[in-house]
């Protein structure tokens, strides 16, 4: 209870200011990262059997695939960023349908996390929500899409 009586909310407002620059900083890399990952996934090229073009940076191949033989849930995200960044929509949704989702969420939330750090007040409550639900579908999605290819091979 605060001194004239009036009770101390359990919650800061979604729209209550950000605290300090450490958050404000987190705001600002939840806009540019996934953004510059786009960007360096653009300039790769985009692997014809939708599969691998993480390579290209270095990376070795999906562990699941050499040992198991099957694709992970991710196996193929790699390319949709890159086909996504590149403007070739309909190739990277074939690639992964979660990734190219990803990229999307991704692109469409950059703006909201630069208000934010701009302006040191978190998105609105239902904005958050939103995120969230679509980060959750994204998800659920990769999963079904996993269970599909690994049923199907």
């Amino acid at each position: 209870m605060l001194e004239n009586g009036e009770v101390q909310p359990a919650f800061r407002s979604a729209t209550a200011p950000i605290s300090g620059w450490p958050l404000r900083l987190m705001m600002g890399l939840v806009a540019i990262v996934p953004l510059t990952l786009i960007g360096v996934a653009a300039n790769l090229t985009p692997d014809v059997d939708g599969l691998g073009t993480h390579q290209q940076l270095g990376l070795p191949p999906c562990t699941m695939r050499v040992v198991f033989g099957i694709r992970c849930p991710a196996c193929g995200m790699t390319t949709a960023w890159s086909h996504f960044g590149r403007g070739q929509w309909p190739s990277g949704f074939s690639s992964n349908i979660a990734g190219f989702l990803l990229a999307a969420l991704a692109v469409a939330f950059a703006p909201i996390a630069v208000r934010a750090a701009w302006t040191g007040r978190m998105p609105d409550r239902k904005i958050q929500n939103l995120a969230t639900l679509a980060l959750v579908m994204i998800g659920a999605i990769a999963t079904a899409q996993w269970l599909v290819l690994v049923t199907l091979k």
